[in-house]
Formats: C-alpha cells, structure tokens, sequence
C-alpha cells in the first residue's frame, strides 16, 4: 500500500475483527480493508479527493448503532480538504457507498491536527448511545488558539464549543488525543514547552481539570495517536 510520505493515519475496527486503515495516497484519501486480520485488500477505496498535498489532517471512528442512519452501524471520516474545510464523510459499514455529511461547523487552524472518540454507551446520563466527539485546534482570535470540540449524542448534527479557552496557546501543530468513555473525556495535547498537557472533563461535574501527567507522557501520546483506542 504506498502512501503520501506525510500522510496521516487513523484505524478503527468495527468487530474486533475486521481493521480498517484510513491514509492519504496524492490528493486522496483511501481506506483499506483487512478482513478478521488477513492481508488487506488489494485495490484501497476511494473516500475523498480533494486532501490537501502536503497531507490532510484526518481521523475516522466507529458507531455501533447510528441514529441518524437508522441504527445501522457507520463508519465516519472526518479531515481538512485542500481548502482548509473541515468535511465529514460517512458509510453503513453493510454498503461500499461513501457518503456526504452535513459540514461540520468551526475553522480549524492552518496547521491544526483532529482526533475523535466514540463512547458506544453514550455520555452522561442524559445521552444516547454512540455519542461522538471531535476536537481540533481553532483560528488564532485575540491572540489565542482555543482547542475546539465537536460533540454529536448519536443524533443531529455536531454542536461545537471552545474548550480550554482560557488557556495559553498549544504547540502549534501540537498531536492531540482523546479517550471517550461514559463517564470521562481525557484530552491530551502539547504546550509551548513541549509538555504533554492532559486535561479530563468529568461528565458528572460538567467541567475541565488540568490533570498531572506522567514522565512517560511522550510515549502515551505516541502510543494514543498510532494506537487508537476504540
């Protein structure tokens, strides 16, 4: 499978079983299929077509029962086009059919990396099933870049909020990663000194906390951005 050589990556897995590998070839981006760990198909499917040449930002996930497909299971890709736009693309994981999400909304920064994160139990109480987060760095405004999350609870479109607002600038280009659960939101990002930062919204107290993060912090994150946790 060659590649752009600063393609970006993401892969999910839909059963435990099946792998799918999200990665830039030109100005495409393509997605190929590993059946129960077997080699990859052959032939990568076309997703996108207008990724930008250095290398599109991108990130993909998984929905197990999507409401807004009628609770048939989805694959979603999410990245930067060639304009700067963040796109959405989306399939039933039964068709081959790629498909055209409503834009999501928010500008990302030039040089701004994305992750997502699904918890398939939802998140707090109140939400359904297959709730989706997204985040990624915004436009500088009043001299700060906000880390920006995109936040779907299986239904509708993204809603969107400025996260950690208050907070000095990120690393420009800084990695981010996340991890979803019911009950948490961990988000993980470099700052200006190279540090990773790891902040944690807690669902039952609606709010951001700086959390400590361990000497190993630079092989936590490189281990979340290669090694998504589904």
């Amino acid at each position: 499978m060659s590649s752009l050589g600063s393609t970006d990556l993401a892969g999910l897995t839909t059963d435990d079983k099946n792998l799918y590998l999200f990665y830039q070839r030109s100005g495409y981006i393509v997605e190929a299929f590993s059946e129960e760990g077997g080699p990859p198909t052959q032939t990568s499917v076309q997703v996108a077509a207008d990724a930008q040449s250095g290398g599109s930002p991108l990130t993909a996930y998984y929905v197990k029962e999507d409401m807004n497909y009628d609770k048939h299971s989805t694959i979603h890709m999410i990245y930067l086009n060639k304009e700067g736009h963040l796109i959405e693309k989306v399939r039933r994981v039964s068709s081959d059919k790629w498909e055209d999400a409503p834009k999501p909304p928010g500008h990302a920064a030039e040089n701004s990396r994305i992750t997502s994160g699904v918890s398939q139990k939802g998140f707090e109480r109140e939400s359904s099933h297959g709730t989706q987060v997204v985040f990624f760095v915004s436009r500088e405004e009043h001299g700060k870049s906000p880390i920006t999350e995109l936040r779907r609870d299986n239904k509708g479109n993204f809603h969107l909020e400025h996260v950690l607002s208050d907070e000095p600038l990120s690393l420009p280009g800084t990695h981010l990663a996340c991890i979803v659960t019911r009950e948490n939101v961990d988000l993980y990002h470099q700052d200006h000194d190279k540090n990773i930062k790891w902040w944690r919204y807690e669902a039952e107290r609606k709010r951001w906390e700086s959390k400590l993060a361990p000497p190993e912090a630079h092989l936590l994150l490189a281990r979340l951005i290669f090694c998504p946790l589904f």
